[in-house]
């Protein structure tokens, strides 16, 4: 029996809940509504923010290396697993207790000593000694902040933006209330903007670059002038994803900071581009979350290069040269998708340019959108040839998972087929009522001898090559 890594479950999860879980690092967790962090393959965080859950998936569970989980502000029914323990539990009933609620019933369970050892963690919080700081009343807002900042510099880390948002409300109080009202135009995008953006736009409209360590040292009549920037720019950029590179919604970026870069280059020509200069972000903009432009090295240190070319008026041809020599080369070949599964950015550049092709749902005819209406219409991510049927004929996660074998249909189209093998479902659910053309506008091939499990490495193959065909056809529109 092959043991499912921590990568394998959200894989399980990403499919219950029919949308890609990105692969993101720890600095942008917060800003993501769905999201992970993984050291190598063990999953360290993941946000599951803004999915309309009512329970935590069953598979969140096995993530065994799992340190932090966010859920938002989901109203749950219940947190349906026996080792969901309640804080309460622990200082009021006997630990034999809990163990025995979570299936530990002898000294000889290999899990004794590990959940005995997790539920004293949580009791000796209370021997916890805490240090409080008492400052003279005397002191000005701006050195009580001096101080917060300090002190939490140390031991466990806030994150940077929070930092830097204290040091900027010494100076402005009522900051955080503006940018709340500001994000709120944003509708299911305002938890991805606010405030981990918004701060890093105002801190380079202020400074020209994006490290916060600077801010606590800018005027006010500087912030305020920083601020309109920042949110012009960022309203520009969220409105050129939206209706120019038709990304439905930020959560398909491969990293948040791809959004800067738009709104400075907009901010700096007075939200004008010419029919050049568009073609051109959207070159950058496509590439970039191609090839995880933010996602390859130091973030900050790729964030500050791409915005000294902007601030230096270097223009966009350069800001592409400068992508080009970070992530080496731009086009696909079969290379960059054998393998890859849906938390690489290829997966979602292939969903983009399915979605601009015309896809349609195979059954209802509906065209591919994160914004229908019902969730028997929203989009899931679907097994060509079912998972069973693959795991049946010793095939590996690796490639049942493979980019190759996902097609992007409607949850009601998704429950229908179920574990229905391509040859059969092909033939008497979809072409019947939608044509072959809604397979072939999935790259689906029409050989009816690829459609069989024997030649699974062939219909991969074939796949394979139509997408990297139809996503650099795609991007080669913007040369």
């Amino acid at each position: 029996m092959t043991t499912r890594t921590d990568l394998n479950v959200i894989g399980t999860i990403s499919k219950q809940l029919g949308r890609v879980i990105p692969l993101v690092p720890l600095t942008e967790l917060h800003a993501s509504q769905l999201a992970f962090c993984a050291d190598g393959e063990m999953v360290q965080a993941l946000s599951l923010r803004g999915c309309g859950l009512r329970k935590v998936p069953e598979a969140v569970w096995e993530l065994t290396s799992l340190q932090a989980l966010s859920l938002g502000e989901n109203e749950f029914e219940t947190l349906s697993t026996p080792y969901w323990v309640s804080v309460s539990d622990i200082y009021k009933l006997d630990q034999a207790i809990l163990l025995q609620k979570a299936g530990i019933t002898s000294f000889e369970d290999p899990l004794f000593r590990k959940y005995s050892e997790r539920i004293q963690r949580v009791k000796n919080i209370e021997n916890y000694l805490y240090s409080m700081h008492i400052l003279d009343s005397t002191m000005s807002y701006e050195e009580a902040t001096e101080i917060f900042v300090r002190v939490n510099s140390l031991g466990v880390k806030l994150r940077s933006s929070d930092l830097a948002l204290a040091q900027i409300s010494s100076k402005w109080p009522g900051f955080i209330q503006l940018m709340e009202d500001y994000v709120s135009e944003f509708d299911n995008d305002a938890d991805f903007l606010f405030d981990w953006i918004l701060v890093r736009l105002t801190t380079i409209f202020a400074t020209k670059q994006s490290r916060f360590k600077t801010i606590g040292r800018i005027p006010k009549p500087k912030l305020e002038k920083a601020w309109k920037r920042a949110k012009d720019g960022l309203t520009y950029s969220v409105n050129f994803l939206r209706n120019n590179a038709k990304l439905e919604s930020l959560s398909f970026l491969s990293a948040a900071f791809l959004i800067i870069p738009i709104a400075v280059y907009a901010e700096l020509h007075n939200g004008e581009l010419n029919v050049s200069e568009e073609k051109k972000l959207l070159r950058w903009f496509y590439f970039a979350h191609l090839r995880g432009h933010y996602s390859v090295g130091s973030s900050e240190t790729v964030l500050d290069s791409d915005l000294s070319v902007l601030f230096n008026n270097k223009g966009l041809d350069a800001l592409f040269d400068n992508l080009e020599k970070h992530v080496n080369k731009t086009y696909l070949d079969i290379e960059d998708i054998r393998g890859r599964g849906i938390r690489s950015p290829v997966f979602t550049m292939l969903y983009f340019v399915l979605r601009h092709n015309g896809a349609k749902d195979w059954i209802s005819g509906l065209q591919m959108s994160e914004k229908v209406l019902g969730d028997a219409n929203k989009i899931e991510n679907h097994h060509i040839f079912p998972k069973s049927l693959l795991s049946k004929h010793g095939i590996g996660t690796k490639e049942i998972n493979e980019i190759a074998n996902i097609a992007f249909i409607g949850g009601k189209t998704n429950r229908r087929i179920l574990d229905k093998e391509p040859s059969k479902y092909f033939e008497k659910d979809i072409i019947p009522k939608r044509g072959e053309e809604a397979l072939t506008s999935q790259l689906v091939p029409l050989d009816r001898e690829l459609w069989k499990i024997k030649n699974y490495d062939k219909f991969l193959n074939y796949r394979r090559n139509e997408s990297v065909k139809s996503i650099n056809h795609f991007l080669k529109q913007y040369d």
